[in-house]
């Protein structure tokens, strides 16, 4: 799934805040709260591993729950993952019900619109 995917499978139900790359959305969560981070292994600027273990390093974002959607499946790259603080790992394809129900199970509180 790419973002405007990811970010329409989303919308319906949660506000959705994006980002185009690891670097800009690092910089995002130091002014923003986040329920939920979905973010790509393989992005722009600063990679998804990187990402979550900056991201991890900031107090109001160390307890987020991180879904990573990747084409990234080698048991090396998922344990990378795991360790930066990765909570749960998606192989794409992957269906938008599919990412709907893994948003729901980390922020089952949020709330929804419709």
């Amino acid at each position: 799934m790419a973002r405007s995917e990811l970010r329409e499978a989303l919308e319906d139900a949660y506000d959705v805040i994006e980002a185009k790359n690891g670097a800009e959305a690092l910089s995002r969560a130091g002014n923003e709260a986040f329920d939920v981070v979905v973010a790509d292994i393989n992005m722009p600027v600063m990679g998804g591993i990187e990402f979550v273990r900056l991201l991890r390093g900031l107090p109001s974002h160390a307890q987020v729950p991180v879904i990573v959607v990747t084409a990234e499946s080698s048991d090396e790259v998922v344990q990378r993952g795991r360790a930066a603080g990765v909570n749960a790992w998606m192989v794409k394809p992957l269906s938008p019900s599919g990412l709907v129900n893994a948003v729901e199970r980390f922020a089952p509180s949020l709330d929804t619109a419709g």
